[in-house]
C-alpha cells in the first residue's frame, strides 16, 4: 500500500489539504507536514500569493501575485525528514515548490539517490538547467518525449531512474515490485 508524505507550508492550503484526505478516507497513508522542503533546516518567512492560497520562499518569482504578508514556516531538508520517518525509497517524487526547486534537490541528495521518477515543475531555463545537473548527478534521466524542454520559462518534466537489470539469483529486474520472486 502506498504512503504519501506530502509537505504544505501555507497554513490556508494545508488546512484543505487535511480536509481533502479526511473526505476522501486516506488520512491513514498521508502524512501532511506543515512544513517547506529546502536546502537546509530554518525557520524562514514564505511570501503570500494569490490571496494567501499560495506561497513561494524563492524572492525572485510571482513578485506581481505577492499579497505583501507572509507565514513564518519551518524548513526542513528532504534527506533530514526521510532519515527521521524511516523512508528508504520514494517511488515517485512530485515537485511543486514554486521556484524553490534547486534548493528542495540541494537538501535531498541521499534520496535522490533512493527514487525511481521524479515529476517537477519549473519556473526558469536556469532553474531547470541546474535541477537537471542535480538529478543527473543522482542518477536521474531527463525524459524528453513526455516532458517540457528544459529551456522553456515554464514547464513540467519528469526524470526516471534506470531500474532494470540483473539480480544475483540471475533472475532480471525491470523495476515493478510485483516481479521480485
Amino acid at each position: 500500500t502506498a504512503v504519501v508524505h506530502a509537505f504544505e507550508p501555507v497554513a490556508a492550503c494545508f488546512e484543505a489539504a487535511q480536509a481533502n484526505a479526511t473526505v476522501n478516507g486516506v488520512v491513514d497513508r498521508v502524512n501532511l507536514n506543515r512544513q517547506a522542503l529546502g536546502g537546509e533546516a530554518a525557520n524562514d518567512h514564505i511570501s503570500l500569493t494569490f490571496g494567501g492560497r499560495q506561497g513561494t520562499l524563492s524572492a525572485d518569482i510571482l513578485s506581481d501575485a505577492r499579497t505583501g504578508a507572509t507565514q513564518v514556516v519551518s524548513v526542513v531538508r528532504l534527506d533530514d525528514y526521510c532519515e527521521g520517518v524511516g523512508v528508504e525509497r520514494i517511488d515517485v517524487l512530485k515537485l511543486d515548490v514554486e521556484g524553490y526547486e534547486v534548493n528542495v534537490l540541494e537538501g535531498a541528495p541521499q534520496t535522490l539517490a533512493h527514487t525511481r521518477v521524479v515529476v517537477m515543475e519549473w519556473h526558469s531555463p536556469d532553474r531547470a538547467e541546474r535541477a537537471d545537473h542535480l538529478l543527473a548527478q543522482a542518477g536521474l534521466t531527463f525524459l524528453p518525449p513526455f516532458s517540457d524542454a528544459l529551456h522553456t520559462a515554464c514547464g513540467i518534466g519528469y526524470w526516471v531512474r534506470d531500474t532494470t537489470g540483473t539480480r544475483a539469483n540471475g533472475s532480471v529486474d525491470d523495476g515493478r515490485d510485483e516481479l521480485v520472486p
